[in-house]
């Protein structure tokens, strides 16, 4: 769930198009009760243990809120992140699908922090890769493969075309896992955008965010006027390459500690990274092979629609 490094400008408009949802009840108890799971620039997430009420359990959350990194650093920045946290809170609220992260409550916490609290899944996509990759593992089974694509294609095309919402930072770390994927969800919605009839962002002053790594060709190119529901597919395909690959997009074969190595590295994103020479995968892996070619071909006109992956993938 990292923030993305791209900064979104301010919009004062936010509580327009998303409305403001502040004044949920939320008690956040005291730690020991927190536990962090993890964190972005700007962002923590804990996870809250919930106290019985009358001999009944609660199930955990998740919380997200401002670290104090960006609570007592510059001041438009926090503003940056809390506009975001809000406006996460607010789309959630208005989202209905079960491979989407589910809304709990927000409100502002004791420390006058706002706090964001979500259904609360095992694992993330990402860091269950990186322990794969850990201990030589090799690509994720195809079974699982399948169950993450088709649950988030699923969300894809609710947010798509019944939402009209680009989710705007489509990666491994944002998809959320439950058990031994037994289902997939999509969460972190802070640099979402709405989208017009057509498909594409539909106030041309808004700016997409996203994560370089994984973003578009349209998305790099500033002077591509027409961003919209292609650029999710084209990250959802880079999430694929994820999964056989074990390693964010680009990164592989590139020699970090390099004097040229952000410049080698500037020149990959926006495009399809090639699968290692290396990489040999057995025959069911090819469906996926196939969809990730798809989804990230250069023009957004040639990608699939996430429907259409829905229908390719059952």
């Amino acid at each position: 769930m990292d923030t993305p490094k791209r900064i979104l400008p301010r919009n004062k408009h936010l509580e327009n198009v998303f409305g403001n949802i502040l004044g949920t009840p939320l008690k956040i108890p005291p730690s020991p009760q927190l536990q962090k799971l993890g964190f972005g620039t700007g962002i923590e997430v804990c996870r809250v243990n919930r106290t019985p009420s009358k001999d009944v359990v609660k199930s955990p959350w998740a919380v997200k809120r401002l670290n104090r990194f960006a609570i007592e650093g510059d001041m438009e920045q926090s503003e940056i992140y809390s506009e975001r946290l809000e406006k996460e809170a607010s789309l959630l609220r208005q989202l209905n699908h079960p491979n989407i992260v589910g809304f709990r409550a927000y409100k502002k916490g004791p420390d006058g922090r706002n706090i964001l609290a979500l259904e609360i899944c095992d694992s993330s996509l990402a860091d269950i890769l990186e322990k794969r990759l850990e201990d030589e593992m090799g690509p994720l089974p195809s079974e699982k493969i399948q169950r993450f694509a088709l649950d988030i294609a699923g969300a894809l095309d609710y947010l798509h075309r019944e939402m009209k919402i680009l989710h705007g930072d489509i990666k491994a770390g944002n998809v959320l896992v439950k058990k031994d994927f037994e289902v997939c969800k999509l969460c972190d919605f802070g640099v979402s955008l709405k989208l017009d009839d057509s498909g594409h962002i539909e106030d041309s002053e808004d700016r997409y965010v996203g994560t370089d790594l994984w973003a578009a060709p349209e998305v790099i190119d500033e002077e591509y006027s027409l961003i919209g529901s292609a650029s999710d597919i084209f990250s959802y395909g880079l999430v694929i390459y994820e999964t056989l690959v074990l390693m964010p997009p680009h990164l592989f074969g590139l020699d970090l500690s390099g004097e040229d190595s952000m410049t080698d590295l500037d020149m990959r994103v926006g495009s399809r990274p090639p699968l290692p020479e290396t990489l040999d995968l057995p025959e069911e892996y090819n469906g996926f092979v196939g969809i990730f070619y798809a989804c990230t071909a250069d023009l957004p006109e040639d990608r699939p629609t996430a429907q259409s992956i829905q229908k390719m993938l059952q």
